[in-house]
């Protein structure tokens, strides 16, 4: 069984890891973005996952702090996700009223998307600490909260029927079907925005239902 990797990266200052966890909104943003044609923003994403179950359980937190973590959560996951996704041919440009996925291929530059990177914003919002006042276990413990409920839900299945994969597939086949699906999705290769963004988040719930 493979280990995932920390959601932060190491750096100078002090960061302390989310063990074996990753951000759970990353999936819901995920299939947000699948479903719109269209830029939004950060508050359309947030207003979207208002009822999400991560959400709802920070309504027994302190309100002049409820608004600050779920925009700290949803800009966590963004920021993961267009680190993530470097490479694939596809960037995720990221401002506060313009966030939208566009093919990056041979033919197009991806500088556009790097020229608006905030390297500063990204840093911060990749940094659990900067979720505080909320302490270390706290936060650990709401995410495996949320997990064993994700996982009580069954996603897994619907995860394994996007990679056309059958109820018996290990953790191996799902990393070597996705390497397969995620690179017939390349731009430059004719891919579908949709259909690529479906593959990730199939995966990213596979991720966390096997490891």
């Amino acid at each position: 069984m493979s280990t995932q990797r920390p959601l932060l990266a190491e750096s100078s200052h002090s960061v302390y890891y989310i063990s074996m966890q990753t951000n759970p909104l990353i999936i819901p943003v995920l299939d947000y973005l699948k479903n719109t044609d269209v830029a939004v923003s950060i508050l359309d994403i947030v207003s979207e996952l208002e009822a999400d179950t991560l959400f709802q359980s920070l309504s027994e937190q302190p309100s002049e702090l409820i608004a600050f973590r779920k925009n700290f959560l949803v800009m966590n996951a963004l920021y993961f996700l267009q680190r993530d996704l470097m490479g694939s041919g596809y960037g995720l440009l990221i401002s506060a009223m313009s966030i939208r996925l566009e093919a990056v291929t041979e033919s197009s530059s991806s500088s556009a998307l790097v020229e608006v990177a905030d390297e500063k914003l990204s840093d911060y919002y990749l940094d659990w600490n900067n979720y505080n006042d909320t302490g270390k276990e706290e936060v650990e413990q709401l995410l495996n909260d949320f997990w064993q409920v994700y996982h009580a839900q069954d996603k897994h299945l619907e995860a394994l029927a996007a990679l056309d994969l059958p109820e018996s597939a290990d953790w191996d086949q799902v990393q070597q079907v996705y390497r397969s699906l995620i690179s017939q999705c390349h731009p430059d290769k004719g891919g579908e925005q949709k259909r690529f963004i479906e593959i990730r988040e199939a995966y990213e719930v596979l991720k966390h239902c096997f490891n």
